[in-house]
Parts: C-alpha cells; structure tokens; sequence
C-alpha cells in the first residue's frame, strides 16, 4: 500500500485592514501532532502559513486583509505534496474562516482529500465546524492520539471503526456524530519533541527581526512544558482541548528540549507557552536548576501569564533570574477580591499578586500584568477597582498591565450566562468591536466597559517603551502603517474609540 500522505496547515490570518500583527509562533499543536504522526509511520509535511508568508498582506475587501500566504499559493503547495488528508489547526475562533477556506480548496483541488480540523474553536463548536460542507472530521481535545486512531482507521478503509475512535467528531447518515473525549497522555515526557525540522524556523527569525513575533530581535523558540488547568476562570476555553488535570513533563525532558533547540537552531530566547508553568514549585524550581547545572545561556519569558500567587517568594524568583528568566505576565484578571473570586472564579489572594510584582522588581525580573473588564457579574466600581489596583502595581514595578474586555466565546462560562440572560448585544456604533457579540448587563453598558479600557491604558507610560523597536521598524519599512497605528494608539489615550 503507497504512503499515506498527511499534510498539516496552519491557516493564513484574517484582520482588519492597516494593522501590524504580531502572530508569528510555531503552532506548536501541529507540530506535535506531526511528530506523532511520523513515530507511527506516516508521511507528514506541515504548511505554516502564516510563518512562511508573514510579510505577504493582500486586501480582501474594503476592510479586511489577509496576513500569510495567498490561497493560491496554499493551492500550489497541496498539489505538489498531493495529500490524502489535509489538516487543519484551528487555534482561535478569529482563525476559523481560514481555516475553512484551506478545506474548501483542499476539496476543489482533489474532492478525495480528507479534511480534519482541529484546536480550541474545532474542539468547543465540532458541529458549526462539521457544517461546512468541505470538513470531514473534527478532532476533540489534545490531538495526538486521536489523529493517529483516525488516520489509521482511514488509511486501512476501516471506516466501521470510526464509532469506537474516541476524541472525534465527523458526518454520518446526515447526522453528526459526536464521540467521547480521549483520555489525555499522561505522561508527557512520552511524546517526542514538536517536529520543528518541518517548521520554518528561519523565517520566524526572520520575522523577529521584523518585529512580528512579540520578540526582539531574538532567535526564539515557543515550549510547552504542562498540559491542562485544574482553575475554573469564566472567560477561558482552553480547558476544553488540554483538560482540567495539570500533567506536567520532567525538568531534565524540558531541558533537553532546551539543548536540542540551541544545538539545532541557534535558539536564544524560549517563550514558554504553559497556561501554568509555576503551577508546582519543585517542577519549576528544578527545571531552573538543570538550566543552571547544564551550563546553559538562554534568556526566557512567560508571556501567557503565570500564577504570582504561587511565585510570591524570592528564593524561586532568584532562581527563575538566575536561569535566564528576564520577563513574565501574572494574570490577577480583576483588582477586586469578590470579582476574583465569585465571577471569574480564580481563587487568587490578590495581595500575593503585590507581594509577587515587588519581589520581581527586587530580583530584575520585568513583569507585566493582565485584566479581563466587563464581565457578567461585575459592576462599575468593580471595574473601577481593577484600574486602581493595576496603578498599584505599576507603582510597585509593573512595566505594563494590559486591558481585556471579557469577550464571550462560545465554550465559556460567560457566554452561556451572557446567552442565559440576555446580555448579548451588537457593540453600538463608536464602541469597541470584538470577534464576538459584547456584554451588556443591568451594571454597565458597552460604553461604560470602553471607557474603563481607556482608562486602564492610561495606567501605562504615554511613550510605551517595549515597542520602541517596532515603531523604529516601521518609520523605515512602513510610515503608512505606523500613521495609522499611532493615530489608534493616540485616539485610546485621549479617550476616543476606533474599531
């Protein structure tokens, strides 16, 4: 039997026309699905879009743009590697029209191409996915093992198996199915490293350079070192791919990683990626020790937000410096203690979160902090609360605390209590338009959630010295594009609002 052919897409970008993203990573997911897919002998080839195209910007209509490779080239690829699946990575729901678009070509290229979806929004909504006329399967939660079951089931025509492949969805009789929940891998140190040799690593330097990576001029390299989140916040769906159990990969594997990505790629800077990388004091306390004991020189920073309730002490934050960490996120969410704990549900004592912002100014560990505004519970002078606790902290020695309005994905808590009262609403014109619908309640209107946003940027520097480089960037390569960025930038300070 020929090579069963497998090729993984991370779908191009869609945004609003004008803006400078800043989305260049490895999708990690599919790179460990690719790696999976070769322990068990397939043929894969994995198409970053996004990463191999991250200077290509093509206007799709008045308003819209499209960041990453043009369909035609995505066509062009699928021809030349003529796969039997196409699958796709579906991260957020603001990726999925991309990402339906790729399977509709996929079927127009060939209509014997099997297309498989997964990630966050295939995982939270199989049925709006399963829909579209051009997806064939969607896979459900962590991906490796379910895409290994299906593919071989597939590729040896044993389609009467499909029922008892857990961790999938898919079409049957006009009817679709949905199956239970794989069980997660449980010991993560099993997996083999994301198959980076698939990736184009030089073209995420390459976009570091240029500013569209969060990066600075580093060649960096994302981590996961955990997988699941045993919290319960409102606004977050990222439980529903990786679980509520936290399994969590050895230091010495982390390390090793660490090793290989330096040996490989010249990587200096890692960004771990874990949703709770300091969830267990010994785990990260050993994986800065191994750093330390092997010798290594890398800088690395946690920008998806840490716990500071469990960092809030200066031995592990010495040892965290001491190992090259030069910047981390806490995540309070909330400057009120009821919000933190009856609305979002996070179980955070807030005043450890103060401890935590002093002690990284102490030790030379810059960190920055996150709020989530207008939740479904809330009131104003909670909200008001936040933006007088994030001006604490940047007194204390926070470099930045960034602003969110709670946006409510379908999957979250707050959508289905959003959906449950009526609070959904269209954002009213000159108000803030997210990817979906706004919250109104009987405490607050969209406008008041705006305006707190406002406020909240206010919080920060007027000059804010972490894009410096991006905006020097730009002055050479794209004058039009940084006019139009200062002039948002500037309408949010005075207290104007653009979409």
């Amino acid at each position: 039997m020929p090579t069963y052919r497998i090729l993984l897409v991370n779908p191009p970008h869609i945004q609003k026309r004008g803006l400078y993203p800043r989305i260049v990573f490895e999708p990690l997911g599919l790179a460990y699905v690719a790696a999976f897919l070769e322990r068990a002998g397939f043929d894969v080839a994995v198409l970053d879009a996004i990463g191999e195209g991250f200077d290509h910007f093509c206007d799709l209509d008045s308003e819209r743009q499209l960041v990453g490779l043009p369909y035609d080239e995505i066509a062009d690829h699928i021809r030349r590697f003529s796969p039997h699946v196409v699958g796709i990575g579906v991260p957020f729901t603001m990726r999925s029209e991309g990402a339906f678009n790729v399977a509709s070509l996929a079927k127009e290229i060939n209509p014997e191409i099997v297309t498989v979806l997964g990630g966050i929004h295939a995982t939270s909504a199989p049925e709006a996915c399963l829909d579209q006329a051009a997806v064939d399967y969607v896979v459900l939660g962590e991906g490796e093992v379910p895409t290994v079951n299906l593919l071989k089931s597939l590729s040896e025509g044993r389609l009467r198996d499909l029922a008892s492949i857990n961790g999938i969805a898919y079409k049957a009789n006009g009817r679709i199915i949905t199956n239970s929940r794989a069980e997660p891998v449980e010991n993560l140190d099993d997996l083999p490293f994301p198959a980076r040799h698939l990736l184009p690593m030089d073209r995420y330097f390459q976009a570091s350079r240029a500013f569209m990576t969060g990066r600075h001029g580093r060649k960096f390299a994302c981590v996961v070192t955990s997988r699941g989140c045993p919290f319960k916040c409102t606004f977050c769906e990222s439980y529903r791919v990786m679980g509520r159990k936290w399994r969590y990969r050895s230091p010495a594997n982390v390390v090793d990683e660490i090793e290989r990505l330096m040996a490989d790629y010249g990587v200096e800077h890692i960004h771990f990626e874990d949703d709770n990388m300091t969830f267990n004091r010994d785990r990260i306390q050993g994986i800065c020790q191994a750093i330390i004991d092997r010798g290594i020189k890398v800088h690395w920073d946690t920008p998806n937000g840490v716990r500071a309730d469990t960092i809030a002490d200066e031995e592990i934050l010495q040892a965290m410096k001491k190992s090259g960490c030069r910047h981390i996120c806490v995540a309070p969410e909330s400057g009120n203690q009821r919000v933190v704990r009856d609305v979002i549900h996070k179980n955070m004592d807030l005043a450890k979160v103060e401890k935590t912002v002093s002690l990284c100014k102490k030790v030379g560990i810059k960190v920055d902090a996150f709020f989530v505004i207008g939740l479904v519970g809330e009131t104003k002078a909670e909200m008001a609360d936040t933006v007088a606790f994030a001006r604490r902290l940047r007194k204390l020695g926070a470099s930045r605390c960034h602003f969110h309005i709670a946006t409510p994905f379908e999957g979250t808590e707050i959508y289905d209590q959003a959906v449950a009262k009526g609070y959904l609403v269209d954002a009213p014109e000159g108000c803030i338009k997210l990817e979906a619908p706004r919250i109104q309640t009987p405490e607050f209107t969209v406008a008041d959630v705006d305006r707190c946003l406002i406020e909240g940027c206010r919080v920060n520097s007027v000059i804010p010295t972490d894009k410096i480089g991006l905006v020097g960037h730009l002055l050479i390569r794209d004058p039009k594009r940084l006019i139009k960025a200062s002039y948002n930038y500037v309408a949010h300070r005075m207290g104007g609002l653009s979409s």
